[in-house]
Order: C-alpha cells, then sequence, then structure tokens
C-alpha cells in the first residue's frame, strides 16, 4: 500500500512539475508586462504629453516557444 501511495505521489509530483515549466513562458510574460505597464505610466506622469512610449520596449517571451512546446508534450504523450 505504501509503494502504490508513493508512486501517486511521485507521478502527481512529476505532473505538476511539467505543468510549472509549460507555465513558465506566460507567467514570464505577465511579470514583463507588468513592468512595461508600469514604466509607461510613470513616463506617461513625468513627461505628460510629450511622452514617448514608443521607447519602451515590449518583451515577447511566449511567441513561438508555446508551438513548440505543445509538440514536445505531444511528442512525449501528454
Amino acid at each position: 500500500m505504501k509503494g502504490y501511495i508513493d508512486a501517486h505521489f511521485t507521478a502527481v509530483d512529476q505532473q505538476t512539475a511539467l505543468l510549472e515549466q509549460s507555465n513558465r513562458p506566460e507567467v514570464k510574460q505577465l511579470t514583463a508586462d507588468e513592468q512595461r505597464q508600469t514604466k509607461v505610466m510613470n513616463e506617461a506622469l513625468s513627461s505628460g504629453d510629450n511622452a514617448r512610449y514608443d521607447l519602451i520596449p515590449a518583451k515577447r517571451y511566449n511567441s513561438g516557444f508555446k508551438a513548440k512546446l505543445l509538440e514536445l508534450k505531444a511528442a512525449l504523450g501528454f
């Protein structure tokens, strides 16, 4: 019985680890979007009508990566 429970816990831990790794680009993108939004707001507050939003770069962590990750998951059978 103990072995079955340990095997179940291990399987759950592996699935959770895979899901956490799968979500890393999205979480990183959310953080980058929040940081950019803060920079945009600071630029608006400090420069007003003269604000140059085009000079604030936008990071794209999830472009193209998600498709490759889905291919890998499909190859692994998830």
